[in-house]
C-alpha cells in the first residue's frame, strides 16, 4: 500500500498516513493480510514541540484499520501502536510524515 512496515515476532503492521487519516494494515510474515477481526489496535500520537500526546481511535474497515486524526499541519509525528493478535500484545513505534 506504499506505507511504512514494522513487525513484531508475530505480526507486521503497515501504516499509510495523510494529514487527516491513518490507515493500518495488519500483515502476516508472508506479507499477506490478517483479518482485522483477529486484531486489536490501540494508539497514540505525539507531535514534536507539543508536550502532549493524543489517543488515536482505530476502527475496523474491510481489510484495514482507519483513524481520523488532526496532525495540526505537522511535518512529522510519532505514532505508538499496541497491536494485539493471538492473545499477545506488542508495541510498535512509527515516525510518520503525512503525505
Amino acid at each position: 500500500h506504499g506505507g511504512t512496515v514494522k513487525g513484531t515476532d508475530h505480526i507486521y503492521l503497515e501504516v499509510v498516513s495523510s494529514q487527516d487519516e491513518i490507515k493500518a494494515y495488519p500483515l502476516d510474515h508472508d506479507m499477506k493480510p490478517v483479518p482485522v477481526l483477529d486484531v486489536k489496535l490501540d494508539g497514540k500520537m505525539t507531535i514534536p514541540r507539543k508536550n502532549k500526546s493524543e489517543v488515536v481511535k482505530f476502527s475496523a474497515r474491510a481489510d484495514y484499520f482507519s483513524a481520523k486524526i488532526d496532525s495540526k499541519s505537522a511535518h512529522r509525528y510519532e505514532l505508538d501502536v499496541t497491536i494485539t493478535h493471538g492473545g499477545k500484545a506488542e508495541k510498535l513505534k512509527f515516525s510518520v510524515e503525512p503525505q
